[in-house]
């Protein structure tokens, strides 16, 4: 972005390539796909030019840097304790302008002293996080504001689990929703990555949780048996991707493509894909998991709380244990790309599972029925900590 507000009007790749080759070596696809997925976001504007773009900011500075620490901020497990830390890095005159800013945002309309006595708060958790001791001190702060609560939502069980040690109320399970009819088997699959091989597909952020290193790993170990026939598609990227990138052998790096972060557009390698593998060690729920499913393909999957929680081992795909193991996820994935008919059971049940139970509007009716009967004045029917999809 900074080289998109350095010019001032509309940039092509090549000038931005040009300008940071100045600094540093850099290829013409990274400049491309970055400059694609600041399209994507909203953040840049782009005009075809002949055979090529121009891009042209349309946020400020102040709206870019927000976003950045926003989406930093969301992307981690504890959001709460992120903020505490970050209060103690700034300076006072950094907290006075922070407290400035609430202010402004609030308006004296939506200060607590003027919130109506008869308004409901209800809560929804999504992380699962371990026990520590930051933990311990930080929870006496919270408790007071989750025990006032009117609802508490939990994505999944496995969220249930990490709370209670801290804050033991009642909670209501209501899992995330997925557009079905957007994580589809009928999406356009990315067409320069198809070929006479099988792939394998990744999605997730570049966190030592996701396990990228033992889908690396997997894949080095299938790729020695079965070389280019075997190929790894990886959707994701972060501060870590150098370290994996040197993770690839010589021989096997021609068949393992980065394709960086990406949103709208990740059905498209889904279906790209012949199965789908995420060695995460740590999840609430496994959106990711949720996704794949939809788009109709088999998986192998960690056996972690949030997974199991979503599919069956030998139904929609394989659970593997330990989640760290490379042997066993080769052994799962070895499975499913050498039977086509279990690989397409499995992807078929994967996709029935996700439209019947996390489809939008069966999840969507979840929640209506659970704010109803709030309003009403009625603890909702299912209120305890057991699935509200169990019925």
């Amino acid at each position: 972005m900074t080289r998109v507000w350095k010019w001032n009007r509309p940039v092509t790749v090549r000038e931005v390539l040009e300008d940071l080759q100045q600094e540093r070596s850099i290829a013409y696809t990274t400049v491309m796909t970055v400059l694609d997925n600041l399209h994507q976001k909203g953040w840049v504007r782009r005009e075809a030019e002949g055979r090529a773009y121009r891009y042209e900011a349309v946020s400020t500075r102040a709206a870019y840097a927000a976003a950045l620490m926003n989406d930093a901020w969301s992307q981690s497990d504890n959001p709460a304790a992120v903020l505490v830390a970050f209060f103690g890095m700034m300076s006072e005159e950094q907290r006075a302008a922070l407290r400035d800013a609430v202010r402004m945002v609030q308006g004296p309309e939506n200060t607590p002293e003027n919130t109506p006595e008869d308004a409901l708060s209800v809560a929804t958790f999504h992380s699962v996080f371990p026990q520590t001791l930051g933990m311990d001190i930080e929870a006496e702060l919270i408790r007071p504001a989750i025990e006032r609560l009117d609802g508490r939502i939990c994505v999944s069980e496995a969220c249930i689990g990490s709370l209670t040690p801290y804050f033991p109320y009642a909670y209501d399970v209501i899992p995330n929703g997925i557009d079905a009819d957007h994580f589809s088997p009928d999406a356009e699959p990315v067409e320069e990555l198809l070929g006479d091989h099988r792939n394998i597909v990744f999605i997730g952020r570049f966190d030592p949780r996701n396990g990228v290193d033992t889908m690396i790993r997997a894949h080095q170990l299938l790729f020695e048996e079965r070389g280019a026939e075997v190929r790894l598609i990886i959707v994701g990227d972060g501060p870590l991707r150098p370290m994996y990138e040197r993770l690839i052998t010589d021989e096997a790096r021609p068949y393992v493509h980065f394709a960086g972060r990406l949103n709208r557009s990740r059905p498209n390698y889904l279906v790209t894909g012949d199965v789908f593998c995420t060695p995460c060690d740590r999840a609430s729920f496994g959106m990711v998991l949720l996704e794949a499913m939809s788009c109709g393909r088999a998986v192998a999957a960690s056996r972690i709380s949030g997974f199991q929680l979503l599919m069956e081992d030998g139904r929609q795909g394989f659970l593997v244990n330990p989640a760290r193991s490379p042997e066993r996820f080769a052994d799962a994935l070895r499975t499913l790309l050498d039977d086509d008919e279990l690989r397409n059971t499995m992807a078929a049940e994967g996709r029935r599972t996700a439209v019947d139970h996390y489809s939008w509007p069966r999840v969507a009716a979840k929640l209506e029925t659970y704010y109803r009967d709030l309003i009403a004045g009625r603890r909702p029917s299912w209120a305890s900590a057991k699935s509200s999809l169990a019925s």
